[in-house]
């Protein structure tokens, strides 16, 4: 069960988590952020609960999306190294990114924190 509400994004027609948005039906108390589903260790030998008390989160799952999205989103562009897997298509969006971060409507200390 997903806490995640779906947001449509007209760019891409993919469906992708809203990071704003929360349905109040499961009680999450944490959030676990992998990058894939593979480095998701899961539950500790023995232990099980029926209402895990943390969400995991993949990133792999939704960036890609939101990266198409919301390019101008500094938060966004700030994790885009982590799901660019091409070296070269990394070189070419870097400086897409990099002004995003720039321009954005942030204090330059956080600005400069990204």
């Amino acid at each position: 069960m997903s806490c995640w509400t779906k947001t449509f994004c007209p760019r891409s027609g993919n469906e992708l988590p809203s990071l704003f948005a929360r349905r109040h039906t499961v009680d999450v108390r944490g959030i676990l952020i992998f990058l894939h589903e593979r480095d998701d260790p899961g539950l500790p030998q023995g232990i099980a609960y029926a209402d895990p008390p943390f969400m995991a989160v993949y990133l792999n799952r939704f960036l890609p999306t939101l990266l198409t999205c919301e390019p101008e989103n500094p938060f966004v562009a700030v994790l885009a190294p982590l799901v660019i897997e091409r070296d070269d298509e990394l070189k070419a969006q870097v400086p897409k990114r990099w002004q995003a971060i720039q321009s954005a409507n942030l204090p330059k200390p956080k600005r400069t924190q990204f």
